[in-house]
């Protein structure tokens, strides 16, 4: 909290050093989720009259990125990751989709792509949920993990949306040096994949 801390400044500006106002709060402790299962839910939400940009459920199912870019502060801050269990998902989606009654579900995080077993969640999501015409959109993927698997789960109900996060460096030097794997390839493999599922 910064009001339980006085700056004091060199007189070029710069910062000289910062001291606790506040007996036995000279650092800040990181807090974070450890067990993401027991992480609480919000399952009934406020569902407003008007139509709103993101008219849908954001289950996130996981936090963290295991990637490393040196680009990317969240993957950093929200070190470790750490996943929902498929059981607890499906269990979240189900209560969540009964209280709002909204027809889209987003799977959030940093990397949705990464999370261990995708398609097996997309698949019991789907044979769960299809029959509601219950969509489901992927907010946040890398151009590497789009397989056509994941497409054609998707368009079974409705096509939405796929954002992809195209971090490609443009040599292999700046790639060492920002810790980025994405080739061109793959970029080209995942458009081809998009427009040929009408996306």
């Amino acid at each position: 909290m910064p009001s339980l801390f006085r700056i004091d400044y060199h007189p070029d500006g710069k910062v000289k050093n910062i001291t606790s106002t506040k007996q036995g709060y000279e650092q800040v402790v990181k807090r974070y989720v450890s067990n993401f299962d027991a992480a609480q839910f919000c399952t009934s939400s406020i569902v407003p009259y008007m139509q709103v940009i993101h008219d849908r459920i954001s289950l996130e199912i996981a936090r963290g990125c295991s990637r490393g870019c040196r680009f990317c502060m969240a993957g950093m801050i929200y070190r470790p990751v750490r996943e929902r269990s498929m059981q607890k998902i499906l269990e979240i989606a189900e209560t969540t989709l009964a209280s709002t009654g909204y027809e889209e579900l987003s799977l959030a995080s940093l990397s949705t792509g990464d999370f261990t077993g995708i398609e097996m969640l997309l698949k019991n999501l789907m044979q769960r949920h299809q029959k509601d015409r219950i969509a489901i959109s992927l907010p946040s993927l890398r151009a590497e993990t789009l397989c056509r698997s994941l497409m054609e789960e998707i368009k079974l109900v409705r096509k939405t949306g796929f954002t992809i996060a195209l971090k490609q460096a443009p040599s292999g030097c700046a790639m060492q040096s920002t810790k980025t794997s994405l080739k061109m390839t793959s970029c080209i493999r995942s458009q081809r994949y998009l427009k040929q599922g009408g996306s």
